[in-house]
């Protein structure tokens, strides 16, 4: 049982990653090349009812061999659907017993809920919800090749040849359920993905890339060595991505990424790990490079303790004691750190380390200041370092002169800024500190370079900047660094004069004779206001059509269009001072006249190789509208991608491993469109 409980749990941090994303497919095809075996067909469900009339009815495999054109006509290589394995069939196969009753069990509740009370494995696999028990076949069936073939979900194509390229057809038997996967049947080897590592304290986090939903991979073994020779897995389980991670917000985790932690026996010693893949076919990839790591010491000493000192005021010393519970092996020594004051930096207070058996110092002439802050620092020989609680120590004389009082603020149209205060009456005052912040009640720093003689402070600040007040205050310091309390704080209003950040119009479609707009508003936090404008085209003057005050509105449907006008839209975010900012892009529709018009003719699509996709079509007799290519990637939605006047095109903006789809509508004068073209669909590759 407790197999099937770690099945079940893989299964529910894999199935999300198979089926997000996909709703609108019947299937997950995917397919590999294995050079004397053929081409791998693995085809997963993406919906319940699929998955059940799948294993009852069977899946029918259809193979087209493309030509250069990109065409050629399918053909079934299986004279009988493909099914789950047979009791004599599962007898040819290792475990085949075991795996058969697994597999009968379970197709039992898949195809015939049963009426009737069950036990052992039958009851743990009733209990599960259908999500549950797809994700647990698909796991217990890619145990192994043989295991995976056996599935029901798996064929292998004995008949294809390297260097051809495939467009296989996938369907449920009796049904028009399909689904489609093209390959290049490139004999190159699969590779896990790049490892890379970082050492801690006796461990080491190791990370690699996961394509998420696009990936061939099923889970990775992690692999460790003694002497970069021999690997023996770390685990016997397979490590998954966990797509629920996503929804954590969590700086360490990346998209994508999957990461594994594992502890070191020691310390300054090599080890090396690799990762090895296993595919949806059940198949090992090519172990991954190896990484080499070694554990580094990052445990401080332990830090002093019951730090005692003794002022000598005629002197001007500190004598400095403490204590430390043990001497770690590889400690190296102590320093004394100090500052004249809580807003300067610990520096130490002598030059050579003192060694491991000090504890005691003494501080001679600590600076004119009349207070000195310490702390006692132990270190070790890799550098790691631990102090004691900071402590201060004071001589005579520690009264502060009184917080400064009427301080004001002026800023002219320039931004020049004025403050000024009253000065302070005490005779060893030294001089003032300005502070500045963004915030009312905290975040001060100090904004003057050097110390003020005098009650006044000049600067410029810069109308250009997403900053709406300054606040200033002012600190007094006497001939011994004495600092008073901090000055009322005064505030400092900035006027607007930045626009907001351009919203972005993202689509404007027709549907059923109107126009639908989508935006995203603009990021601004003083937004007050988003206009919707339109214009007729080619020469009409803007018009506004929608306007809102709320940023979570953000579509509108425009009624008041005619049919055979184009139209172009524009977006207008306004803020609370009254500044404006255009989207940086307008979207243009145009509203077809409905009748029958000569259509593109003749598409053609190929793989030219440098990632570059090179389209042909005819263009209509005596056409000069214009041609409006479509696109779509990896079984998107379609978007309007370029308009020409020519009767073909080259698409450098690819990226491998992909699936483009492209049809053409002509566009003839007026804006009337004709119905679409054929699509063709091309398969990039690195």
């Amino acid at each position: 049982m407790k197999i099937i409980v770690n099945y079940l749990f893989l299964a529910s941090l894999l199935l999300p990653a198979m089926l997000s994303a996909q709703a609108a497919r019947p299937f997950s095809l995917h397919a590999k090349y294995v050079d004397g075996v053929g081409v791998r067909l693995k085809f997963i469900p993406l919906h319940w009812e699929n998955f059940r009339q799948g294993l009852k009815e069977g899946f029918v495999v259809e193979r087209t061999e493309l030509d250069g054109a990109g065409q050629g006509t399918f053909r079934q290589l299986t004279s009988q659907p493909v099914r789950p394995y047979s009791e004599a069939q599962w007898a040819q196969v290792k475990d085949g017993q075991r795996h058969y009753e697994v597999q009968q069990q379970m197709l039992e509740k898949v195809l015939n809920p049963p009426e009737r009370p069950a036990s052992g494995l039958q009851v743990f696999i009733d209990a599960q919800s259908v999500d549950q028990l797809m994700g647990f076949y698909l796991l217990r069936f890619t145990r192994s090749p043989e295991a995976a073939e056996g599935s029901g979900l798996q064929f292998t194509d004995v008949t294809a040849e390297a260097g051809k390229s495939y467009l296989y057809r996938i369907r449920i038997a009796g049904t028009g359920t399909v689904g489609t996967v093209h390959l290049f049947t490139d004999p190159d080897s699969w590779f896990s993905p790049t490892l890379e590592a970082s050492p801690g304290d006796r461990m080491v986090t190791l990370t690699w890339e996961h394509d998420g939903e696009d990936s061939p991979f099923l889970g990775y073994y992690v692999e460790k060595s003694a002497d970069g020779k021999s690997f023996s897995p770390v685990t016997e389980d397979l490590i998954f991505y966990n797509k629920a991670l996503e929804e954590v917000q969590d700086s360490f985790f990346q998209i994508n990424q999957i990461w594994f932690t594992d502890s070191l026996a020691q310390n300054g010693v090599p080890w090396y790990y690799r990762i090895v893949a296993k595919d949806l076919f059940g198949e090992l990839a090519t172990p991954s490079n190896v990484v080499e790591v070694i554990g580094v010491d990052q445990t401080p000493p332990a830090p002093p303790f019951n730090v005692q000192f003794t002022v000598d005021d005629e002197q001007r010393t500190i004598s400095l004691t403490w204590e430390k519970k043990e001497t770690e092996p590889d400690l190296a020594g102590f320093f004394v750190m100090g500052a004249s004051s809580e807003l300067e930096e610990f520096k130490a207070l002598h030059e050579a380390p003192l060694p491991p058996d000090a504890r005691s110092f003494t501080v001679k002439n600590p600076g004119e200041g009349q207070r000195l802050f310490f702390t006692i620092l132990a270190y070790d020989h890799n550098g790691n370092r631990s102090g004691s609680m900071p402590k201060v120590a004071a001589f005579k004389d520690l009264t502060p002169p009184a917080a400064p009082t009427g301080l004001s603020a002026t800023l002219d149209e320039a931004g020049h800024l004025r403050l000024t205060w009253q000065p302070n009456t005490e005779p060893d005052v030294a001089g003032y500190r300005v502070f500045s912040s963004l915030l009312p009640e905290g975040g001060f720093a100090n904004a003057t370079s050097t110390p003020l003689e005098e009650p006044l402070y000049l600067d410029t600040l810069s109308f250009n900047r997403l900053v709406e007040d300054y606040y200033f205050r002012v600190v007094a310091f006497d001939q011994k660094e004495n600092y008073s309390e901090p000055s009322e704080t005064v505030k400092v209003s900035i006027p607007d004069t930045i626009p907001p950040v351009a919203p972005l119009l993202k689509d404007a479609v027709v549907r059923e004779g109107k126009v639908h707009i989508t935006w995203i508003a603009s990021s601004s936090l003083d937004i007050a206001e988003h206009q919707l404008q339109r214009r007729n085209l080619p020469e009409g003057k803007w018009q506004p059509v929608f306007s809102s005050n709320s940023t979570e509105i953000q579509e509108f449907t425009d009624p008041k269009v005619e049919p055979g006008k184009s139209y172009e839209y524009r977006l207008l975010a306004i803020d609370d001072a009254g500044l404006a900012t255009y989207s940086l892009k307008t979207r243009q529709v145009s509203l077809p006249i409905a009748q029958n018009l000569p259509l593109i003719a003749g598409m053609e699509a190929k793989w030219v190789g440098d990632k570059v996709i090179e389209l042909r079509w005819k263009l209509p007799y005596g056409f000069d509208g214009n041609v409006l290519l479509y696109r779509s990637v990896d079984g998107g939605k379609p978007v309007l991608y370029k308009t020409l006047k020519a009767q073909g095109f080259q698409d450098t903006k690819v990226s491998p491993g992909k699936t483009y789809r492209y049809y053409a509508v002509a566009q003839y004068s007026g804006g009337r469109l004709s119905e679409r073209s054929v699509e063709v669909t091309v398969n990039s590759r690195q």
